[in-house]
């Protein structure tokens, strides 16, 4: 069987080593909506040497082959055996991943909600040029209930077309909702969504059209255009939402944003961390360094002309999550143990390991863990952060509140003008 090793995004980025690369890269996975609702091409001594291959895969590289992964893959060898399809397959190898209570250890099949993203955080790691999909700019929550939209992202698709968080996705062109097949081949077309907003109402109708957009591209447009400054009695709170830390551009734009917008209008600022994925470098944290100098910039006379600051010296609010994972909850913990910042809404994932991923050869993508940790002498994997403040994150039929972000800003305003104690 052709099973690729390939180099790893180290999303904790204290010490961690990348694990080597072997072999030939494979080109972008090519999904048809048919290849995506029906996928069980393999016959079953396919999914038998599947198998084969994750249990190689696990007792050689989870947490580098320690005692454990070899004692797992001795225990489960020829498990396999007698799968007759790939979500039976996915659903078996994923049961059997978690008895390993690692973050990072899951299967990835082309029907997952996380496919695509997984896809783009290991962009580099699987040499894709791009990972593109047809989106209409929206992070959903998969309940047993159904499908809810948990974020919209600004000016996409949805938001221009009215849909807000916590509606419930019923149905796209009158075919029940599942977001990996929906809008798929339907770029640049009209779509009838069915959208419940209220548990108690029938669905309305709701037109929109997808566009086809690189995934890491759309995240970073999604921040951009989350920057808002909100103003109550005189004061003025800054908003800014990070999807995802993955690639230099996500700090660059920070900085920008820091420097051209919010040290002159804003006074607080709150930054949302919530759900989307890490990936966040350890210069991440240069936007609250205490010695990153502030440079004026002179006239021919002495007289000051521009300040460049990219460092935020006033208040800062974190907005975090259970969906707030890996290298997020590293920049998290600093900047709540050195009390630089605020952290508001529900303890983190606990999920901070180093991990990377595998192809296997039904273009099925293994994630391991390869090394674990600590964190200034901490144990984040298992743990995560909890906040200061803590308050749910509901979301389904929620009508366009947000709990958590309403209630920093509450907290924003007692504090606008007031420097952080790490500061004072």
């Amino acid at each position: 069987m052709n099973s690729l090793s390939l180099l790893p995004i180290v999303v904790l980025s204290f010490g961690m080593a990348a694990c080597p690369k072997r072999g030939a890269t494979p080109s972008e996975p090519k999904r048809t909506k048919e290849q995506i609702e029906h996928p069980d091409a393999l016959s079953l001594s396919d999914y038998r040497l599947l198998g084969d291959e994750v249990i190689r895969l696990v007792g050689q590289h989870f947490l580098n082959g320690n005692v454990e992964a070899q004692n797992w893959a001795e225990r489960h060898a020829g498990y396999a055996a007698g799968i007759a399809s790939r979500l039976e397959f996915a659903k078996k190898t994923n049961e059997l991943l978690a008895e390993l209570r690692k973050s990072h250890t899951r299967l990835f099949v082309p029907s997952d909600v996380d496919y695509i993203g997984i896809m783009a955080v290991y962009q580099q790691a699987l040499k894709l040029p791009k990972v593109e999909y047809d989106s209409i700019g929206i992070d959903v929550l998969q309940t047993p209930d159904g499908y809810f939209v948990r974020s919209v992202f600004a000016n996409g698709p949805a938001a221009r077309a009215g849909v807000i968080r916590g509606d419930k996705l019923v149905s796209a062109n009158n075919r029940d909702f599942d977001p990996t097949i929906a809008f798929l081949g339907h770029s640049g077309s009209t779509m009838l969504l069915h959208i419940q907003r209220r548990r108690d109402e029938h669905a309305m109708e709701v037109a929109v059209i997808p566009r086809r957009i690189d995934a890491r591209e759309e995240w970073l447009d999604a921040q951009k255009s989350s920057l808002r400054i909100f103003e109550k009695k005189g004061k003025r709170i800054g908003y800014y939402n990070i999807f995802s830390c993955v690639g230099p551009a996500v700090l660059q734009t920070l900085l920008h944003d820091i420097t051209e917008t919010f040290q002159a209008q804003a006074e607080v600022l709150v930054l949302d961390f919530r759900n989307g994925w890490g990936g966040c470098s350890s210069h991440f944290l240069e936007f609250v360094n205490p010695y990153l100098p502030a440079i004026t910039e002179l006239d021919g006379n002495g007289r000051p002309v521009k300040t460049l600051d990219r460092r935020w010296r006033k208040p800062l609010f974190l907005l975090i999550n259970a969906g707030t994972r890996s290298a997020k909850e590293v920049v998290a913990f600093s900047l709540k143990r050195h009390s630089i910042a605020t952290l508001v809404g529900e303890r983190t994932a606990g999920a901070v390991v180093s991990g990377t991923v595998y192809w296997l050869a039904d273009r099925s993508i293994l994630a391991l863990p390869v090394d674990e940790g600590l964190i200034d002498g901490e144990r984040l994997e298992g743990k995560g952060v909890e906040p200061h403040v803590m308050i749910s994150d509901y979301v389904p039929y929620s009508e366009g509140h947000d709990a958590p972000l309403e209630k920093a800003l509450d907290l924003a305003m007692s504090c606008a003008g007031v420097a952080p104690a790490a500061s004072r």
